[in-house]
């Protein structure tokens, strides 16, 4: 894993060294790309350097991770802008994730009350859980971040188009049962998502995590509080 500004060198110069060595060769040699900020090179002078410490401090190793490998495929260069940032992470995190997780506790706090262990039955998104995991597979076998987070956003889409679809809320009031196995599913498809995030937001698959373990229900607050935008 070198910079792009060094490929020649580890590509070409390099393993000729390790041939003339009756070395072994690497397997393989990827470059990655530059970041620029609202389209400029980095510098001091033009003072547009963005301190990662101090981003990742006000919001969150997790997400300000989660954002440079979605935003910008693996490998080419790409643009950092702190309004980029923000829509990324309302809609990918807050409105997709965050918000879908605090819809399906709450409603299977009234209805279900406690998560079981094992959830298993005849649920289509659940099976096709297995299908989106072996895309994210290949993703990660050829260095494709985004690609895989794209593959988990994408499904977590579908959670949310499963709940406005099956309107749990409105179910429960005519069909007890039906809503409950309704909520089971999106539990079950959401313990997924939690274990799928975690190479990139370890922090907040962990507390997904917990918070969709067997037990009682507990109030939480929100995993991702919604960031202001410019007026």
């Amino acid at each position: 894993m070198v910079g792009k500004e060094i490929f020649r060198f580890h590509t070409v110069i390099w393993p000729a060294v390790l041939m003339a060595l009756g070395l072994p060769l690497p397997k393989k040699v990827f470059a990655h790309g530059w970041w620029t900020v609202e389209g400029e090179k980095m510098s001091k002078s033009l003072g547009n350097i963005v301190d990662p410490t101090e981003v990742a401090a006000k919001y969150g190793v997790d997400p300000v991770r989660a954002f440079l490998f979605r935003e910008v495929p693996f490998g080419q260069d790409g643009d950092f802008s702190m309004e980029s940032f923000k829509n990324r992470y309302n809609s990918d995190l807050a409105n997709n994730i965050g918000n879908l997780l605090s819809r399906t506790l709450n409603m299977a706090a009234k209805n279900i009350g406690e998560l079981p262990e094992k959830i298993e039955g005849n649920y289509p998104v659940l099976a096709r859980a297995a299908e989106v995991e072996q895309a994210i597979d290949k993703a990660y076998n050829d260095l494709a971040f985004d690609k895989v987070l794209e593959n988990i956003y994408g499904y977590a889409s579908d959670l949310n188009k499963l709940v406005d679809e099956k309107k749990p809320w409105e179910l429960a009031k005519t069909d007890v049962e039906a809503a409950k196995q309704v909520l089971l599913e999106l539990v079950a498809c959401l313990r997924y998502v939690a274990l799928w995030i975690e190479p990139f937001m370890p922090t907040i698959a962990k507390e997904m995590q917990h918070r969709l373990q067997p037990g009682k229900i507990e109030k939480y607050p929100p995993l991702f509080p919604r960031l202001e935008e410019k007026k």
